[in-house]
C-alpha cells in the first residue's frame, strides 16, 4: 500500500505478539470498526497469533504478516497511515521501562497511536495521539477519532513527531546525558 493511498488507512504494530501487550483489545476495538477501508496490519510473533489467525477468519481487514526481515517492516512502517503500541500501562513490566520502539515508531515520520506509559516523559505527548482510556471502548473512540483524521493532518502530526525526535533524542544527544549523568556519580 502507498502512503499516499488515502481511500485505505492502515494501522500498523510490530513487535512480541502477547494479549498482555495490549493486542487483544486493540483488535476487538479495530473489529468493532464498521469503516471497510480500515485494515490493522501485524508484524510478529509470540502466543497471540493464534487467537489473531481466529480474529483473521471474523474480519478480513486484519493482515498479519508474521516475522519478516526489518527493512521489510521498516518499509511498511513508513507505508502505513498510522503506527500502534498498545501496551497497557498497569501491567509491572511497563512501570519501568520506555519502549524503544516509540522511539522507532516516532523516526518514522509516521504517526504513532500509544497509551500514556509509566516510563514516557510528558514531553513526547504532544508528538503522539494518546488512548485516553485503556478499555475495549476507549481503544474503540480512539483508533475511530485518529482514523477519521484527514490525511494532511496525521501526516502533520507524524512530520512534527519525526523533527522533535530527531532533534531531541537522537544518539548523540542521549549519549551526552548519559556521560553526564556518570560524571555526577563520580564527582
Amino acid at each position: 500500500m502507498d502512503s499516499c493511498d488515502t481511500s485505505i488507512k492502515s494501522i500498523l504494530y510490530a513487535g512480541g505478539l502477547h494479549e498482555r501487550y495490549g493486542l487483544k483489545t486493540l483488535t476487538d476495538a479495530f473489529m468493532s470498526l464498521p469503516n471497510v477501508n480500515y485494515r490493522l496490519i501485524i508484524y510478529g510473533s509470540g502466543p497471540f497469533v493464534k487467537e489473531l489467525k481466529e480474529d483473521i477468519k471474523k474480519d478480513s481487514r486484519i493482515e498479519y504478516r508474521g516475522v519478516a526481515p526489518n527493512d521489510e517492516v521498516m518499509k511498511a512502517e513508513y507505508a502505513a497511515s498510522v503506527l500502534v503500541n498498545p501496551r497497557p500501562t498497569k501491567e509491572d513490566f511497563t512501570k519501568y521501562s520506555f519502549p524503544s520502539k516509540n522511539i522507532e515508531f516516532m523516526s518514522t515520520g509516521r504517526p504513532l497511536l500509544t497509551t500514556k506509559l509509566p516510563g514516557m516523559p510528558v514531553e513526547y505527548y504532544p508528538f503522539v495521539y494518546l488512548f485516553e482510556s485503556e478499555t475495549l471502548d476507549g481503544y474503540k473512540v480512539t483508533l475511530k477519532n485518529v482514523l477519521e483524521k484527514g490525511y494532511d493532518e496525521l501526516e502533520k502530526k507524524g512530520k512534527e513527531a519525526q523533527q522533535w525526535v530527531l532533534e531531541n533524542k537522537n544518539n548523540v544527544i542521549q549519549t551526552k546525558r548519559i556521560v553526564e549523568l556518570y560524571q555526577l556519580t563520580i564527582c
